[in-house]
């Protein structure tokens, strides 16, 4: 969530200040303005997504022999959790860029990231009943259940499901982008 604020932060400060209007006049087109954003915020969620991803364990592991308990044998599927954890912090960082494009408010779209996934999508799923895995955040959070996977879906179709609405997303975002504050 962290790198998801940070999106929309760097997305929606050319708007607040509108300073948006040097970008796209500097720029060889507005297509290639929106995906160079995209670009270098996906490369940067990569990154950090990774380094959490990676300093996570090693930190609970000096924390546990630090309070010189014991730590047990553990089995843990490194690449299926790399991946996981990649494309979570990567989908959490796309649908926040999409927020962004698509809102262009920073208070706005903050407001949104924070209050859609707990509370927009918390009521749907009484609605949804069983097929609220099915809702964007909720695919994300799958990815990062632990071995159990409550939802019962398996984590590439959650993957294909969270990918989906991040395109249908950035096209409408994409779209928007092309539209507005054409003069």
């Amino acid at each position: 969530m962290l790198i998801a604020v940070i999106t929309v932060l760097a997305v929606t400060h050319e708007y607040r200040y509108n300073t948006i209007m040097y970008t796209l006049t500097s720029s060889k087109g507005r297509t290639r303005a929106l995906l160079a954003k995209f670009i270098v915020i996906s490369i940067f969620a990569l990154i950090t997504s990774f380094v959490f991803g990676l300093m996570s364990p090693l930190l609970s592991e000096a924390a546990i022999h630090m309070r010189g308990l014991p730590l047990g044998h553990q089995d843990i599927r490194v690449w299926t959790t790399l991946w996981r954890a990649l494309f979570a912090g990567w989908g959490f960082t796309a649908l926040a860029f999409v927020l962004a494009v698509i809102i262009r408010a920073q208070v706005g779209a903050l407001a949104v990231l924070f209050i859609f996934p707990a509370t927009i999508e918390g009521l749907a799923g009484l609605l949804l009943k069983n097929n609220r895995v099915y809702l964007p955040f909720n695919t994300l959070n799958i990815l990062l259940d632990s071995g159990d996977n409550i939802a019962h879906i398996p984590y590439v179709r959650a993957a294909l499901v969270a990918g989906l609405y991040i395109l249908t997303g950035w096209l409408v975002g994409w779209y928007l982008f092309l539209k507005r504050d054409v003069s």
